[in-house]
């Protein structure tokens, strides 16, 4: 059967070359399309490495202090009133617990945490935490390397030249996790925990832990809800709630925010859901159209050899045989266009780059940064999408002109 088959392919050659053609330009321009939607379907599933479903936000305005007061007065006062806020929260039934945290966190609206180098092999973002407040304990990160609890490290008890880092940042500093008590520069690391990213729409995951004060010029509170409390409902029914029970002339509740909604709104505010939703829609619309074109293209030239099927039928072939025959020259066809195509893309790509993702301060180690796993991965996804398209378009005409006698067929030649 496969003799048959390359016959057929190189008696019908030229309408295969055209064929060959098009499915060769086809892959190229899917390759362009789909390899950033890809990597993005892709970071966006990747876990942030803190639990999100029960985190709310609340944010605050601050007034400028009064000139008759000094600023010590006034730092004191805003203080006060905001210890005494955080109790009354506590004691809220929906609430599980609450703590204090600076500008710079994850998904924050400000700024992503300053960057910085403390070896020559990797750089690093800063997660800073406010001293004394269960940060870490609220969005669940754990130890993974270390004697140090996430109380001690909350609470600065450790090392004087002590640092704590995520595990992947250990792993570029150390090659390893388990890599508490290794120097790094004047540095030893004190603790590892687990990776947590600084952003939703980055895989940045290099992070090292920092405290400040248990008071910071920016600040917001993060509340850790019970099971069950919907982080929406609370954030609408508490607001009110809020405003009234902080009680300050310098300090009020601007809002009080879902910790997802927060997260969705950066990515609004920095134009990634934007860019997102349009590669996505491009790549919807592309698709549409490679369906229509391919589709088509292959549909008229399966119809075209109604008598060649009849023929077959007179000499006995049956009609899964036929379909399966022009099926099979068709998959063949498209695997050396799909192959011609994607080696034609790789000498572009070669010099230039794959879409690697957004916010990285370090090459990526997983698959996306690996140049060959990369181009294999989006390479066998273009493969199998024209697979599905050639034969959508081959196996419904196939079907239905293979259903014919070979009288019938040579009937309608005449």
């Amino acid at each position: 059967m496969f003799k048959l088959i390359m016959k057929q392919l190189w008696s019908r050659r030229k309408n295969n070359v055209w064929l060959f053609v098009e499915l060769v330009v086809v892959t190229v321009v899917s390759w362009i399309v789909l390899d950033p939607v890809i990597v993005s379907l892709h970071d966006k599933h990747v876990p942030l490495g803190y639990d999100v479903e029960r985190l709310c936000l609340i944010n605050f305005s601050e007034f400028q202090f009064r000139t008759e007061t000094t600023r010590e007065a006034f730092e004191e006062e805003k203080r006060g009133a905001l210890e005494l806020f955080k109790t009354k929260l506590k004691q809220l039934d929906d609430v599980e617990n609450v703590c204090l945290l600076t500008s710079n966190y994850p998904d924050n609206q400000q700024n992503n945490g300053s960057s910085g180098a403390i070896s020559e092999q990797a750089t690093h973002s800063r997660f800073v935490i406010m001293k004394g407040e269960p940060t870490l304990q609220m969005y669940g990160v754990r130890v993974v390397s270390g004697n140090l609890t996430l109380e001690d490290i909350e609470n600065g008890n450790c090392p004087e030249d002590g640092i704590v880092v995520t595990a992947s940042l250990a792993r570029r500093f150390c090659g390893t996790e388990q890599a508490a008590g290794r120097k790094v520069s004047s540095y030893t690391i004190a603790a590892v925990v687990s990776d947590i990213r600084m952003r939703s729409s980055s895989v940045n995951a290099d992070v090292m832990i920092d405290r400040q004060s248990q008071y910071h010029s920016t600040f917001r509170l993060l509340v850790r809800l019970k099971p069950g409390v919907v982080p929406q409902r609370f954030s609408e029914e508490i607001y009110e709630w809020a405003v009234k029970e902080l009680r300050t002339d310098n300090l009020h509740v601007k809002n009080v925010i879902a910790y997802e909604d927060a997260a969705e709104k950066l990515n609004g505010y920095n134009g990634y859901t934007n860019t997102v939703h349009m590669n996505t829609a491009f790549a919807v619309f592309f698709l549409f159209n490679l369906c229509i074109g391919v589709v088509c293209t292959f549909w008229l030239q399966t119809k075209q050899r109604y008598e060649e099927v009849g023929i077959m039928r007179s000499f006995g072939a049956t009609g899964r045989r036929i379909v399966m025959q022009i099926m099979t020259e068709g998959f063949l066809l498209t695997t050396a266009a799909v192959i011609v195509g994607c080696l034609a893309y790789l000498q572009y790509v070669w010099n230039e780059s794959l879409y690697l993702g957004r916010d990285l301060i370090n090459p990526r180690t997983d698959w996306v940064g690996d140049f060959g796993i990369h181009f294999l991965v989006v390479s066998v996804i273009v493969y199998l999408i024209m697979l599905i398209v050639v034969g959508i378009g081959i196996y419904i005409p196939a079907r239905g002109i293979s259903r014919v006698t070979p009288v019938d067929a040579l009937r309608s030649d005449e």
